[in-house]
């Protein structure tokens, strides 16, 4: 899977800003050069690439986590939890049904697998819940041995800001065996720069939830 990232750049201060890692950041307003396209996707791409359907029969699928067997889990938007075996084939039964807080660009969103899943079963998904208002919440749940079903054990974080729009989601297990969550700003910018607010924000945990000591501020998962 690629990932193609563009970005406008000044062509005056980008050579000494690219080889000094103690440039002062750059004013707001610059000379930039971009391309305004109107219409359609932009200039052709000079890279050929092929496509494959693996599997179909999903409703906006949102988040993969891929199990030791080579299996798939898949979160659906819309509150499903779907298995994908390892040949592409979708199994009919969900291994739970979520009640979601949001249709828009809420839902089930982000997965990842516990650092110790072959052991414990665990994972992790990131869920626009509706108790107490609309939020977002980053909860910790268990597969059945037979790997038929899905259980909820615990909530990791919640209160994370929702909105219509930019709810964030992304979970990741990182090389330090911590827990990512990304989150959005929930359509208020403000909420980024608030270190006491979850949203617009990379946070950081435990695999167990709790805060790691060797945090920015070990009392805060900002």
């Amino acid at each position: 899977i690629f990932l193609s990232m563009t970005a406008c750049q000044n062509k005056e201060t980008s050579d000494s800003a690219s080889t000094n890692g103690d440039a002062e950041p750059l004013p707001v307003e610059l000379n930039v050069e971009c391309q305004l396209v109107e219409s359609d996707y932009g200039p052709a791409g000079t890279v050929e690439i092929q496509t494959q359907i693996f599997a179909q029969g999903l409703f906006i699928p949102w988040g993969i986590a891929f199990l030791p067997d080579g299996d798939l889990l898949v979160t659906e938007r819309d509150g499903l939890l779907r298995r994908v075996r390892s040949d592409g084939s979708l199994v009919e039964e969900p291994l739970a049904i979520i009640d979601i807080g949001s249709s828009d660009e809420g839902g089930l969103l982000g997965i990842t697998l516990d650092p110790s899943f072959s052991e414990n079963r665990s994972f992790f998904m990131y869920v626009t819940r509706a108790e107490g208002g609309v939020q977002n919440k980053v909860e910790r749940w268990t597969l059945s041995e037979d790997g038929a079903s899905a259980a909820f054990d615990s909530i990791v974080i919640d209160e994370i800001p929702a909105g219509l729009y930019h709810n964030g989601g992304r979970l990741r297990i990182g090389p330090d065996g911590m827990l990512y969550i990304t989150t959005g700003d929930a359509r208020n910018p403000a909420l980024s720069r608030d270190l006491n607010s979850p949203a617009g924000k990379v946070l950081r945990f435990n695999p167990d939830g709790s805060i790691p000591s060797d945090n920015p501020n070990p009392e805060s998962p900002v």
